[in-house]
């Protein structure tokens, strides 16, 4: 996907369900997320391909939805540089997953427009 030129500049907001926060990473989510994607229907994550992936998150761009009551991650979504040869900033919204316990609050769209508008703040287009 490329971005509307009309677009650039303009912030987007994630507008997150009544009972749900969206964060960036915090040092120890790292067991979290792999429960959850454990619970995905996803290739099987280890430590191996965590670490991969997190040296393509660009900075600030690992997002959570958090249900406030318990804390608890339900969802997750990477900024994930994919530099193809071609363009020098080229993205993917990378590994959105919501816990099937709670899809259905929009937490996906919420996560979709945190990882676009921080492309957008750090001149992807």
């Amino acid at each position: 996907m490329v971005w509307p030129p009309d677009k650039l500049g303009v912030a987007l907001e994630p507008n997150t369900a009544p009972g749900y926060v969206i964060r960036t990473y915090r040092p120890g989510d790292e067991a979290n997320f792999l429960s959850l994607m454990g619970r995905m229907d996803f290739d099987p994550w280890d430590d191996e391909k965590l670490r991969y992936n997190v040296s393509r998150i660009i900075p600030d761009g690992w997002f959570f939805a958090v249900e406030r009551v318990s804390e608890s991650i339900v969802g997750t979504a990477m900024c994930l540089h994919n530099y193809s040869g071609s363009t020098p900033f080229t993205g993917d919204v990378g590994w959105l997953a919501c816990d099937p316990g709670h899809r259905g609050h929009g937490l996906g769209h919420s996560l979709t427009a945190s990882v676009t508008d921080r492309f957008l703040r750090a001149g992807y287009a």
